[in-house]
């Protein structure tokens, strides 16, 4: 869900997290962490309850577009990422007792 500073009553754009890109609320995945850089202001990445890591693109018309990438995290819920501060396109994710860090280039396996 987004939000508009001037119009905090009500979410102005939603976003059922579903990687099999089907809108269906009862498949969708639970968010447990959400990491947003500024200087990326149209892409943020969720980490969810099933570990794992969504990345997003608030540019997609529909939720099948919004939903860039799809990282298979950890066997417990991802309960932090972080953005390296120099590099963009690398990150760390928290779960299940360990620690990853991926590349967004690399959707198969983490970094370490």
């Amino acid at each position: 869900m987004r939000f508009m500073v001037t119009w905090l009553s009500k979410p102005f754009e939603t976003l059922i997290l579903n990687i099999e890109k089907k809108c269906q609320l009862d498949h969708a995945l639970d968010a447990m962490s959400l990491e947003y850089e500024p200087t990326i202001s149209t892409k943020f990445m969720v980490g969810t309850e099933q570990g794992r890591i969504v990345l997003c693109n608030c540019k997609g018309k529909s939720d099948a577009e919004k939903i860039a990438n799809v990282f298979l995290g950890h066997w417990g819920p991802a309960y932090a990422l972080q953005r390296h501060p120099n590099f963009s396109k690398t990150f760390l994710s928290v779960g299940n007792w360990t620690v990853r860090i991926w590349s967004q280039e690399m959707r198969d396996n983490s970094i370490m």
